[in-house]
């Protein structure tokens, strides 16, 4: 299999002191049903790579991470590992199981994380790059997310009777975005109160500030960071990603 690197300058994140080191927890054990494949769209090829790689080689590239872990659907241990191999050799690594949800996915990587703070993404993400995940780690915060502003206008509706209830400012409102960075404890401590309170959240930087009750800042996302959900995203990172550079 062929290594992926990025096609940017790496002045911009080598040579930096060392400081924190950081588990690259990566979500990876959905099964994309929406995209209409017959497998896992993690394992589908952008570019002649599996989308899972593109988040892995950007993680083994920064040098505060020093491992990471991935979780996958049942049956597809096998394939990740060979693509750990292949992308993440140079860093530990690790596999373990897929949650119920992605609420358990995320709290079962967390605790077998064994640094202090952690960057999670989700392999459904692949534009993403070293750059990224190092202006995470040097804020000076513990939990940071990127959120991007909407640039368009939105309303709540009541979804049983299809009527438009109130406009939405988005001045105020911001897509969340991945990856995000927290001290290990505080993300533990929120999922714990959430599996005790019932709680059920898609995302964790809201659990982390609503639930655990720490604060929770945001650094500005990018536009091409979208969340492959269907077809059409396919071919949208097919042509986002055709700047990157394989090497042989």
């Amino acid at each position: 299999m062929k290594m992926l690197h990025l096609h940017v300058a790496l002045r911009a994140w080598t040579g930096m002191a060392r400081g924190s080191t950081f588990s690259f927890l990566l979500l990876s054990g959905g099964v994309g049903r929406r995209t209409e494949l017959s497998y896992p769209k993690q394992f589908h090829l952008i570019n002649g790579h599996p989308m899972l790689a593109y988040a892995i080689i950007a993680a083994i590239q920064v040098d505060e991470i020093d491992e990471i872990i991935v979780n996958c659907p049942p049956g597809f241990e096998e394939q990740t590992e060979n693509i750990l191999e292949a992308y993440a050799a140079s860093k530990d690594h690790m596999i373990v199981p897929t949650g119920a949800t992605r609420q358990e996915s995320t709290r079962i990587l967390v605790e077998n994380a064994r640094n202090d703070h952690v960057i999670l993404h989700e392999a459904a993400r692949p534009v993403i790059s070293p750059d990224k995940i190092v202006s995470l780690i040097r804020t000076e915060r513990p939990n940071v997310s990127y959120c991007q502003p909407i640039h368009f206008s939105m309303c709540s509706v009541d979804p049983q009777s299809h009527k438009l209830l109130a406009r939405v400012d988005r001045d105020t409102t911001m897509n969340i975005q991945l990856p995000q960075k927290f001290a290990r404890t505080h993300l533990a401590k929120a999922h714990e109160e959430a599996r005790r309170r019932r709680l059920i959240y898609t995302e964790d930087a809201m659990l982390c500030a609503e639930v655990g009750g720490f604060d929770v800042f945001f650094e500005p996302g990018w536009n091409t960071n979208i969340k492959i959900t269907t077809g059409d995203d396919f071919r949208f990172a097919e042509s986002v990603l055709q700047g990157y550079r394989i090497d042989e």
